[in-house]
Formats: structure tokens, C-alpha cells, sequence
């Protein structure tokens, strides 16, 4: 029989293998492979113990930090690339406006608005998730709750779940803003009717 933790710290380093730089960290099914660290094994070969002991630790520390590889690894490929209005996906909504996504995921999305004047949206609502709106340029006027709110360059409003909104652009002026959404609004958007 092999020492304890033997063949988990042999399992470790079959999963995490580095290739090449520090950008090239290769982590194979390290998910199920660190959940498998974490629940006690009972077969003959190993000895049963809790997962924080000490012997299990030597095991599941490079389990854990081969996961934060991944995680960093990933941040870092986003990172080389630079988003913009130049590469980012472009669409058109509304009555003429644009869009941009600048990051577009599940938890979250932050997109880049232009509305030209005399423009607006539907009044609506999202369930789930919350939004932030920060004006860049040009001056956007924000109903919410039936509150009129005016938001300048270099401000913001926080649009919370199950608010009443709409943006327009009453201006003469085109508006720029981003809209941060989290999580995403996708198939979280209802819109009302008018006058409601």
C-alpha cells in the first residue's frame, strides 16, 4: 500500500502541467479533479481522512492554486485584448441608436450606448438585474419611478431591480453612456406599455 496522499499528489501532478511561460498554465478537469480532493476517500489505497488535514492539505493547496492559475490565466488572455467602440460587437437599437458590447457574459454586461437626439427607449423594467448608467458625453435624461432625472458627463444613476426606467435624449446633442448590468439583462426585460 502506498503512503497516504500518495496518489492524490500523483493526480495533482498529472492534472496541472505548466507549458512554456507563465501564460501557458494547462489545467485539465482541475474542477473535478479538486472536488474529488475534497471528499474523503475510503479505497484501499488510501487512508480516510478529513480534507483539511494535514497530510490532505499538501494535496488540495495545489489543487486550490492550480484553480487560481486557471482563473488568472484567463483574466490575463481578456487582458490582452483592448475593447473598444473599434472592435467591439456593434448593434443598432431603437430608433437609430448604437450599441457596443464591451463585456457581454452571463453575470455580466457592460455596454456602450449613443443615442442621437430627440431619441428614447422603451419604458420597462428588469426582475433580476441591477444597472448602472454613466453618461460620458452629452447630457441623458432618466425617468425612473417617475422621477425625472438629468445625468450629465462624468455622472451616474443606479437602476435597481424591478424599477420603472426609460432613457431618452431630449437633447440637440448625441448622448454616449455605458450601461453596467448585473447580472445580465438578457431575456430579463419587461417592457410597459405607454402610460404606465
Amino acid at each position: 500500500m502506498s503512503a497516504p496522499g500518495t496518489k492524490r499528489t500523483g493526480r495533482v501532478v498529472q492534472m496541472v502541467r505548466l507549458v512554456g511561460g507563465k501564460d501557458d498554465i494547462v489545467v485539465s478537469g482541475c474542477l473535478s479533479n479538486f472536488i474529488s480532493f475534497c471528499l474523503p476517500h475510503s479505497s484501499p489505497d488510501e487512508v480516510s481522512q478529513p480534507v483539511w488535514s494535514t497530510q490532505n492539505m499538501v494535496v488540495v493547496l495545489p489543487a486550490f492554486i492550480a484553480l487560481v492559475c486557471l482563473y488568472l490565466k484567463e483574466a490575463i488572455t481578456l487582458g490582452k485584448t483592448m475593447i473598444s467602440k473599434d472592435n467591439a460587437e456593434h448593434y443598432i437599437w431603437g430608433d437609430h441608436c448604437d450599441g457596443w458590447y464591451l463585456v457581454n457574459r452571463p453575470d455580466m454586461l457592460i455596454i456602450h450606448e449613443k443615442m442621437p437626439p430627440d431619441t428614447h427607449e422603451k419604458r420597462h423594467f428588469h426582475s433580476i438585474a441591477r444597472q448602472f448608467f454613466y453618461v460620458l458625453e452629452g447630457n441623458l435624461s432618466m425617468e425612473l419611478e417617475g422621477v425625472r432625472h438629468d445625468i450629465k458627463a462624468r455622472q451616474g444613476l443606479e437602476i435597481p431591480p424591478g424599477a420603472k426606467h426609460q432613457a431618452s435624449n431630449d437633447s440637440q446633442l448625441p448622448v454616449e453612456f455605458i450601461v453596467i448590468s448585473h447580472p445580465t439583462t438578457r431575456g430579463d426585460r419587461s417592457d410597459l406599455a405607454t402610460g404606465t
